[in-house]
């Protein structure tokens, strides 16, 4: 879960593989490798930030309730932007 702290590209990915760390399977240490991978493969893309005058706050938000049959978890996404920087 430190991953997504600074990778919010990640952060669903991560946030789902998480759910089974108590009894993970052969399925789930494949996802976890594909995220490493990614991970890995995308090293040098970040989030940019730069100086602006505008400090506007705006929040976008996402959610879908029992989209997956196996558990009926919720889905959730968000970002706030201050000005033109992503905070987390």
């Amino acid at each position: 879960m430190n991953l997504t702290t600074t990778r919010p590209d990640s952060m669903h990915a991560v946030g789902l593989i998480s759910r089974f760390v108590q009894s993970p399977s052969k399925i789930h240490f494949g996802v976890a490798k594909r995220i490493l991978r990614y991970v890995f493969g995308t090293r040098n893309y970040g989030i940019w930030y730069t100086s602006s005058n505008n400090f506007g706050f705006v929040g976008y938000t996402y959610s879908y309730w029992a989209r997956y049959f196996d558990d009926r978890k919720i889905t959730l996404g968000y970002v706030f932007n201050l000005g033109s920087s992503a905070v987390l």
